[in-house]
């Protein structure tokens, strides 16, 4: 009777400290999910940094690294305090992957921040960035062939660098990427956005303004995402000054 005792005791022990340390990161995802306010992300990086004894945790660190990808591109206005945010996202998912290089969110992470860092520092070093950051996107879809938001970025990437004998840029490519993640996630603004912009690269105008057409005339809730807003505001725009 007492082992039985004893037994539930380290359970309940057990799944109360467990309970607490996946509580702990709530504030992480929260500030994620309310990203457009910009002020939970700007507190919940302030909260994580008074959280060292959970720096050898992969998940607290690729979540805090997501956010200063966040507050570096939206909310850093100078060029070198972008790129500091950018540089510490990166380290902290070098950590990550130390500690868990099984896990597609640390990859897809570092391809996203190593984008970023490459694009701040100019356009000589955006094309040294290009090959690792293909690299960790790959691995992003290798450890999770469904991970939409690898195949989101990669769509973009085929775009925006140059093409053969400079570097892998690939219009045709770039659109069937950006399809593929619109298979996952089919009403994603953000997402259809850059796909209108493709298309406009591969020389198909007329399907890229139908696309901004169905942007522009979705009916957006007020908790729309920070994303789908802006997407919905430069699809407005581009099609006023171009179609």
């Amino acid at each position: 009777m007492q082992r039985s005792i004893l037994l539930l005791g380290l359970i309940f022990l057990f799944v109360f400290s467990f309970s607490l340390q996946a509580a702990n990161l709530d504030f992480l995802d929260e500030a994620w999910e309310n990203r457009g306010e910009m002020e939970p992300v700007i507190q919940a990086l302030e909260k994580a940094q008074s959280m060292p004894e959970e720096m050898d945790n992969p998940e607290f660190l690729w979540k805090k690294a997501r956010l200063y990808y966040f507050y570096g591109d939206n909310i850093a206005q100078d060029r070198d305090y972008k790129l500091e945010n950018f540089e510490r996202g990166l380290e902290l998912i070098e950590n990550a992957e130390e500690l868990d290089d099984q896990n597609p969110d640390v990859f897809y992470w570092k391809a996203s921040l190593t984008g970023m860092r490459g694009q701040t520092r100019g356009v000589l070093q955006s094309l040294f960035m290009v090959s690792p950051m293909k690299e960790a996107l790959e691995k992003t879809i290798e450890l999770d062939p469904d991970y939409a938001s690898a195949y989101f970025v990669l769509g973009i990437l085929y775009r925006e660098v140059p093409g053969w004998p400079l570097s892998i840029g690939d219009d045709k490519k770039s659109v069937e990427y950006l399809e593929k993640a619109l298979s996952y996630r089919p009403d994603d603004l953000e997402w259809k956005y850059e796909l209108a912009l493709s298309l406009i690269e591969n020389k198909e105008r007329e399907r890229a303004q139908q696309v901004l057409e169905e942007i522009v005339n979705t009916d957006l809730s007020p908790d729309a995402s920070f994303e789908w807003k802006r997407s919905q505001e430069e699809a407005k725009e581009l099609l006023e000054e171009n179609f």
